[in-house]
């Protein structure tokens, strides 16, 4: 299914904002926008999110306002229209508010707690008390809005932010066109504004990272299947893929491919998106794969045979 909403972006800057600093801050916002399908998957036991894409829907010069498209491919099962109290399924009937709702919150919680690793990262040592009521207003709001318990939507976006440098990265240059003057502030949608206060906490840029997640797809390649949940393709599978390392990684299976036929694999020929970041001494940490595609003509069962 396909769910199309916007999301409206005010920068209040007195002074135009070159189109560099434009695009550079679209970008960025893209980063963080990366976080959405991972935060719904992780939020909503039975959605799983199969592709997004975003637009830029309209420009206004002057104090900056922009319109952001997002589309989103997802499959739903039942119970989030349960926990939220919106049914999913119905979204291309409901208003383009309401179907906006969850996914908008998503975006402006994921980049203020995303500012606030940025603050602890560069300034430890200091107090940060406008981006953490902030946190506070956006998270007790989240929990009307996703039917979400406050406790889970906060570690929930602490831990995908964690694994995503480059929405840490993202959410400071997204900022910055707004930190140019001392009195601008950055709003998304109508609820949530960064005040010039919450802003002079956050940092204009951060050192080098020394981790940045990469990834790398392999098409045809050989998968050992090392840990199965026929019930869940998120969660519960492992796999070991020579042609990237002899190590045991976590797997995440795409929709439409066959759990069971998949669980009584030994090996699989298929296609995957491997992540995982490199340290500061080039070792690879917290790699894990999403398998979208196998050839079961090609697959070896656990006895033997095709």
């Amino acid at each position: 299914m396909e769910i199309e909403f916007s999301q409206n972006i005010y920068y209040s800057n007195k002074k135009k904002i070159p189109i560099a600093e434009v695009a550079n801050a679209l970008l960025a916002l893209e980063e963080v926008s990366a976080l959405t399908p991972i935060l719904l998957e992780r939020l909503f036991d039975d959605v799983t999110v199969q592709n997004m894409s975003i637009y830029v829907d309209e420009l206004h010069s002057g104090s900056l306002k922009e319109k952001i498209k997002y589309y989103l491919w997802v499959a739903f099962q039942k119970n989030i229209a349960d926990q939220s109290g919106i049914d999913y399924k119905n979204l291309e009937n409901e208003s383009e508010e309401k179907k906006s709702n969850v996914i908008g919150w998503l975006l402006a919680a994921s980049l203020i707690v995303a500012l606030k690793f940025a603050a602890d990262k560069a300034f430890p040592n200091e107090q940060k008390p406008h981006i953490e009521n902030q946190i506070n207003i956006t998270i007790q709001a989240g929990k009307d809005i996703t039917g979400v318990s406050e406790e889970k939507l906060l570690e929930t976006i602490k831990s995908v932010v964690r694994e995503n440098p480059d929405a840490v990265r993202g959410a400071i240059g997204f900022s910055n066109p707004a930190k140019k003057e001392s009195d601008s502030y950055l709003s998304i949608g109508e609820e949530v504004k960064f005040t010039p206060e919450l802003l002079q906490e956050v940092p204009s840029g951060l050192l080098e990272d020394e981790e940045q997640e990469r990834v790398i797809e392999l098409e045809a390649t050989d998968i050992y299947i090392r840990a199965t949940d026929k019930d869940s393709g998120k969660t519960g599978w492992g796999a070991t893929i020579p042609e990237f390392s002899k190590k045991r990684i976590r797997m995440h299976i795409a929709p439409g491919i066959d759990l069971t036929f998949l669980a009584h694999m030994d090996i699989v020929v298929g296609n995957v998106a491997i992540f995982y970041s490199v340290d500061g001494e080039g070792k690879i940490r917290k790699p894990h794969v999403h398998l979208y595609g196998i050839d079961k003509e090609r697959s070896i069962s656990r006895n033997g045979q095709p």
